[in-house]
């Protein structure tokens, strides 16, 4: 649930970006939508986890360097600022995308716009979640 809350923009993104001319308008459209709308019930989960029951998670994803006893790490951390943050983050992300839909249905690069849109959010996350300074400046 927590990984799926940190990469499920960026795939969705992907998916859109390379193949929304093939599986159509509609479908892209569609598909980011229901990313978010899944997204926003994630939260709503680890809001329960970790702010009702008052806990702090960390996920290590990844060692990036080790150099001697200094060890850079790409990690999660979710705590109750985190949680509530990302909160905001996937309602308005949502918002933004259901209104973008009636706003840009003339546009001829929707679908490029929503590829853009899911980046971003994948960004913001990537900028809430960040466990270490590194991370951090990655999702500035």
């Amino acid at each position: 649930m927590y990984i799926y809350i940190f990469f499920s923009n960026l795939i969705n993104s992907l998916i859109i970006g390379l193949f929304g001319k093939y599986i159509g308008r509609q479908v892209s459209l569609y598909l980011s939508i229901l990313s978010l709308l899944i997204s926003n019930i994630f939260v709503w989960l680890i809001f329960y986890e970790i702010v009702i029951n008052k806990s702090i998670i960390t996920c290590d994803l990844y060692t990036l360097l080790i150099i001697d006893n200094i060890q850079i790490k790409i990690g999660l951390l979710f705590d109750s600022l985190t949680v509530i943050m990302l909160l905001i983050i996937y309602f308005i992300s949502l918002c933004v995308n259901i209104y973008s839909v009636g706003y840009m249905g003339h546009d001829p690069f929707i679908i490029r716009f929503f590829a853009f849109l899911g980046f971003f959010t994948f960004f913001m996350v990537v900028l809430v979640t960040a466990d270490n300074f590194l991370q951090l400046f990655v999702g500035w």
